[in-house]
């Protein structure tokens, strides 16, 4: 089948799309050209293929918003080279009601965590990207920052995010107040804000701060933390490595 590259997946939602039959796939399966990957998914015989490819099939075949996100595009994106992480599982985002395929979960259920957080618009900081030879959805690097913050204290710890954010001195404030206007989260634009101004980068002094609802009251991030009267919070130096 010369739709079938190397460690792709293709789904049979989308072959039944091009024509193909349930008879015409059980031959190709039968002669040894093709393996079910799943229930609903087929690859090249022997092969095994990455997360890259399923979630390009989902997006480019399945029309499913699924993207790579927080600590995981970061990583695609360069920011974590420098930066230690105990992470064995990838993020995932995708948009609330969308539903996984059966082949999906069935492969992947155990190395990814799979995220439907909603308080960011699910449309604005993702963009499509080539990530080992596969055309997926990424978060961009503006948006990717705010995902990893919204997991502290959970799972992720704010230091982590400060040495992260100290690596990115270009992102694009355009973007970043647009992200933060409508972001309704107030921990993540409160704790942002926080790292955004210690580091100082270029793009701080053009975020339009005043125009974020920051909330009211006080948050506690780390219990027996320390106040920061800057953004009304509780929290753990967040310097230290």
């Amino acid at each position: 089948m010369g739709l079938m590259t190397d460690n792709s997946i293709v789904t049979s939602a989308y072959l039944s799309s091009l024509g193909f039959s349930y008879n015409s796939l059980f031959g190709y399966k039968k002669s040894g050209w093709i393996d079910e990957f799943g229930r609903g998914a087929y690859c090249k015989h022997g092969q095994n293929p990455p997360l890259e490819a399923a979630l390009s099939a989902l997006h480019l075949q399945l029309k499913k918003p699924v993207r790579l996100g927080g600590r995981s595009a970061l990583a695609q994106r360069g920011f974590l080279h420098f930066v230690p992480s105990r992470e064995t599982s990838a993020t995932i985002y995708a948009n609330r009601g969308v539903v996984l395929p059966a082949w999906f979960k069935s492969k992947f259920s155990e190395s990814v965590q799979l995220s439907a957080t909603t308080f960011l618009p699910p449309s604005i900081g993702v963009s499509e990207a080539s990530v080992n030879g596969f055309q997926i959805l990424l978060s961009d690097p503006e948006r990717a920052i705010l995902e990893l913050i919204e997991q502290v204290p959970r799972t992720v710890q704010l230091n982590e995010c400060y040495q992260i954010l100290d690596l990115m001195a270009n992102l694009r404030a355009k973007l970043l107040n647009e992200l933060l206007m409508h972001c309704t989260s107030v921990k993540v634009k409160r704790l942002f804000l926080l790292l955004a101004k210690d580091l100082n980068h270029q793009w701080f002094a053009k975020l339009d701060i005043q125009s974020f609802n920051l909330g009211s009251g006080c948050r506690v991030i780390d219990t027996g933390g320390s106040f920061n009267a800057d953004f009304n919070i509780v929290i753990r130096p967040w310097r230290e490595i």
